[in-house]
């Protein structure tokens, strides 16, 4: 603070959001320690398809000033002593320090930009559906350019690791590489999605999974769903989702379950890696309430879903990708348990079942939090229901304090008012969730009618809280 007074207000400041293991200006110093042993590492000189530190470190390298970094990783949260929008006023608290050490102007911008936006990389890639390509064409406009895009890359990696122990797990830095890629292919004028693209993966899963699934079913499966599924679904899942169709009827659901490695595992959460991880293929024929029997099974079997996949082909079949972690520590996963799991499912979710009928039970509370934590902002509900970030789906963005029963609760609330959901993308943060889906009403459509959003906000927020501690995005 002697050099820079400007971060006074951040020394030994506590953040209680049960994420941050450091106070800010800790956290702010290990960012920049981490920043430095990136630098230090060999890099490589073009962007691999996968996310390695090495290519991180290409990356902190190409920058043409390394002060600019640094500067924006000491700063990035110095704004959090004054409240409120901490990005914004970092960037102001910002300016003064950089006229005094005479960076110029052009470098000025590029580290408020760095700063007012250090949340914009993580928040679009975990709350995101990033094979919407829409998605990535607002990401890049509001970046700009590819002088902005890899530093941004490099500071979002460094906040998040420098966070907790174990808080950059290897699914999130994979998905913060993705967007970078598919941002910096637009930056370059080159396009996102071509009809030479589609064929070009289209051949490599052809050539990769031709000797264990007839062609005619393969083809087919890439004809049955959008482009993007042939695009970014890797080869592996696309098999794994064979198979299931393969077994597939009509009449009785298949679900096939394995074990997740901790790389593969679609988390963005701070779990520990000692929790058994699992992925169920379900296939089945669609309907609505079909997730929400989903996630009821998941959770009268004690598992905590942390991602999924929903993909509905042209004639009606369902192929969904769960990822889900034992909830029940003391009963490890093993044969019985899968099992259980199966057959609760099949049930669930057979061909041809209404939507199972049972009350909506508000949660119960989270008593290991106090009354101090739960009347905090951070742990308030909100929510957002937004119609600019597909062209297809409305997004509605749930944030509220995690519970093992959150996920069915908010999956019945939209069965119950005819929302079907398309895609769910989950976040956990300590104690606190932030649920993203992209649903359609009942007719297929986007949810515009501004009374049906209030509606569908207030019934929601009735049974995730009924204490009412709630606040509703653009509430005061």
């Amino acid at each position: 603070c002697r050099f820079f007074p400007e971060l006074s207000k951040v020394r030994f400041l506590v953040r209680h959001d049960f994420y941050h293991r450091y106070t800010v200006d800790e956290h702010s110093i290990r960012a920049v320690e981490l920043l430095e042993k990136l630098s230090a590492r060999r890099s490589r000189a073009e962007p691999p398809e996968q996310f390695s530190e090495d290519a991180l470190a290409g990356l902190a390298r190409r920058c043409a000033r390394p002060e600019v970094l640094r500067l924006a990783t000491l700063f990035h949260d110095a704004g959090k002593g004054y409240g409120k929008g901490h990005s914004e006023r970092g960037a102001e608290l910002v300016a003064p320090v950089l006229e005094r050490l005479g960076i110029p102007e052009q470098e000025q911008a590029l580290v408020r930009f760095l700063i007012q936006n250090h949340l914009l990389h993580s928040e679009t890639a975990f709350r995101r559906d990033l094979d919407d390509l829409k998605t990535v064409e607002e990401f890049t406009a509001r970046v700009g350019s590819l002088e902005r895009l890899e530093p941004l890359l490099v500071l979002t990696y460094v906040d998040i690791a420098s966070a907790s122990p174990g808080s950059m797990t290897p699914w999130k830095a994979e998905l913060l590489w993705q967007l970078y890629l598919r941002s910096r292919r637009q930056l370059l004028g080159q396009p996102s999605q071509t009809t030479q693209d589609v064929e070009k993966s289209r051949q490599h899963i052809l050539t990769l999974l031709a000797a264990n699934y007839p062609k005619a079913l393969i083809l087919d499966q890439l004809e049955q769903l959008p482009s993007q599924y042939t695009l970014f679904s890797s080869p592996g899942l696309i098999g794994r989702h064979l198979a299931a169709l393969q077994r597939y009827d009509g009449k009785r659901t298949q679900v096939n379950i394995r074990f997740l490695d901790l790389h593969e595992m679609e988390l963005t959460d701070d779990n520990p890696p000692e929790r058994e991880a699992i992925e169920v293929v379900i296939c089945t024929q669609d309907r609505l309430g079909l997730f929400r029997d989903i996630a009821r099974g998941f959770h009268l079997e004690n598992f905590h879903i942390r991602g999924a996949r929903l993909f509905t082909r042209k004639d009606g079949t369902v192929i969904d990708t769960i990822t889900a972690v034992n909830a029940l520590p003391e009963s490890p996963v093993g044969a019985v348990r899968q099992q259980l799991l199966a057959e609760r499912l099949e049930r669930l979710v057979a061909p041809g079942t209404s939507p199972s009928g049972y009350e909506i039970h508000p949660l119960p509370e989270r008593r290991e939090l106090s009354d101090v934590d739960l009347d905090r902002s951070s742990f308030r509900t909100r929510i957002d229901l937004l119609n600019d970030v597909s062209d297809d789906y409305s997004l509605l963005e749930i944030g509220a304090i995690d519970h093992p029963a959150l996920l069915e609760t908010l999956a019945a609330c939209l069965t119950a008012k005819g929302i079907d959901i398309r895609f769910a993308r989950l976040q956990t943060q300590g104690s606190r969730a932030v649920l993203a889906f992209y649903v359609t009403d009942s007719r297929g459509g986007k949810i515009t009618d501004t009374d049906r959003q209030a509606e569908i906000r207030r019934f929601i927020l009735r049974h995730l809280d009924p204490k009412a501690r709630v606040k509703e995005v653009g509430s005061p």
